[in-house]
């Protein structure tokens, strides 16, 4: 199958961007990987390497009007947080022919196909992907909650939309790092989509 992923980073992420895109090239048949550049030192650097699957995304092509308000008040990796969901439906328009959107985590690093994750997704509309913390680690689900973003798969179709518009609309409302008020960045909304998307599959 045709895989299309997107990640963002920063000149901090750097070298860890290119793994995960030397990875995806050792282990994927056929795939694009956007790459929504942080800061002008990344997206000049990854021009000059002419990496032959990825898309650059400059942040000023990418960020609108909520975007650029939203990052008012929050720090650097609240913001990197806040972009994940926008970017996601950002390459779902930009690619009309894809049927999926993948987000991966700049520092993840495929050592196999993703393939078996994506028979794992099967008939369903979105695909998230649980901490499952070892049982001395298991404290850390109290701050770092239930699933991660690392990884995350969007069917674009009416469910998986719908789902994915609705994360967007919360991060662009809130994507913080409190956990005493609740907030994890972008983690803590994946809690209850089981429930409240329940026709996405999961």
């Amino acid at each position: 199958m045709y895989y299309m992923f997107c990640t963002l980073f920063d000149r901090n992420y750097l070298h860890k961007g290119l793994a995960l895109c030397r990875s995806l090239e050792a282990h994927c048949n056929e795939f694009t990987l956007w790459i929504l550049c942080m800061d002008e030192v990344t997206h000049s650097l990854l021009e000059k390497m002419q990496l032959k699957n990825a898309k650059l995304l400059p942040l000023a092509d990418f960020e609108d009007d909520a975007l650029r308000k939203a990052k008012q008040d929050r720090s650097v990796a609240e913001y990197c947080w806040t972009c994940t969901a926008p970017l996601i439906r950002f390459v779902m328009r930009q690619e009309s022919q894809v049927t999926h959107a993948a987000y991966l985590d700049a520092d993840l690093f495929f050592y196999s196909s993703p393939d078996p994750i994506y028979q794992e997704l099967g008939d369903d509309s979105v695909l998230i992907i649980g901490h499952r913390f070892s049982p001395q680690y298991q404290v850390l689900e109290k701050t770092s909650e239930i699933y991660n973003v690392g990884m995350i798969v969007f069917k674009k179709d009416p469910h998986g939309l719908e789902c994915l518009d609705w994360w967007i609309d919360q991060v662009l409302r809130a994507c913080y790092l409190d956990p005493e008020a609740g907030l994890c960045g972008d983690q803590k909304y994946l809690d209850d989509w089981r429930s409240r998307f329940r026709k996405a599959g999961f």
